[in-house]
């Protein structure tokens, strides 16, 4: 008897790889902690196709390359779940046939989330993160690596909340300086490269380019393929997440320090740092 846990894996054109694959990884982290598996199927429509040069099923199908999530078809019975985490923990006890339950994603919001400290504590995503595929890597050999993400409006976007912090929207280059500042101060005889992970123009971001030293330098990467920006971001030895879906993922992969502002609404892992409004350390 072997239990497979699935759920949404669709974007339905309006949803991007961020806001689809955290509920999967948390899914995968449940399985994990009550002993079954997961069969996740590839991913579809996932949006923000529609400005590459990618046709939709190119897109989503990207993703599922990348993260190379186990799936597996053909069941003897599937189920779809509502219940409490302790239902669910009783039905694997009691079933006896290769079984596929559909879970549904406000279970893994309330059980997923508030897991977080015995998902970190065990690294079950590291396996996930290990097997990511990506055929480029640019971070600088014996530097520390910073990943830096910051959020910028798309033409697909449409929560336009200033808690979402959008670079140039909400907040300018001023809250990064400060950030960087702190930075310098921690490493002053380390070598490190932060990476901007953004969409725009280098002329956007100006302001914290103009940082860069030969200690401490400054690299823009815009624009890139998502699968890119993941791969690197789940890697930094520090990432500074941006109030998104797509930094998060990122930061449940990394189990390094990551710097996070203190209005996310999502929860994160126990050696997060949180960030005030002027992206200061809060002590």
């Amino acid at each position: 008897m072997t239990i497979f846990l699935r759920t949404d894996i669709d974007g339905k054109d309006t949803e991007g790889i961020g806001s689809i694959c955290q509920w999967n990884l948390l899914l995968y982290c449940i399985a994990k902690y009550i002993g079954v598996r997961v069969s996740i199927p590839p991913f579809k429509n996932i949006a923000h196709y529609d400005y590459t040069e990618y046709s939709s099923k190119e897109w989503s199908k990207s993703f599922t390359d990348f993260f190379n999530f186990p799936y597996i078809e053909n069941f003897d019975e599937e189920i779809n779940f509502f219940g409490s985490y302790n239902d669910l923990e009783d039905l694997v006890k009691n079933k006896t046939k290769n079984v596929l339950v559909n879970i549904s994603k406000m279970f893994i919001v309330e059980y997923g989330q508030k897991n977080l400290p015995i998902f970190f504590e065990n690294k079950y995503l590291e396996s996930i993160k290990n097997n990511l595929k990506s055929d480029k890597n640019y971070f600088l050999k014996d530097y520390i690596n910073i990943s830096l993400h910051i959020r910028s409006n798309n033409p697909n976007d449409v929560d336009f909340h200033p808690s979402r912090e959008a670079f140039l929207n909400h907040i300018d280059s001023s809250k990064f300086l400060n950030l960087i500042d702190e930075f310098k101060n921690k490493h002053e005889d380390d070598l490190v490269c932060l990476h901007i992970h953004s969409q725009g123009t280098n002329e956007n971001f100006y302001d914290i380019i103009n940082k860069s030293t030969e200690k401490f330098k400054i690299l823009c990467h815009l624009n890139d393929h998502p699968t890119i920006d993941i791969y690197h971001m789940s890697n930094a030895d520090y990432l500074i997440m941006a109030n998104s879906s797509y930094s998060w993922i990122c930061h449940l992969l990394n189990y390094n320090q990551t710097y996070v502002r203190d209005n996310f609404w999502h929860s994160v892992y126990p050696n997060a740092i949180f960030l005030d409004s002027e992206y200061r350390i809060k002590l």
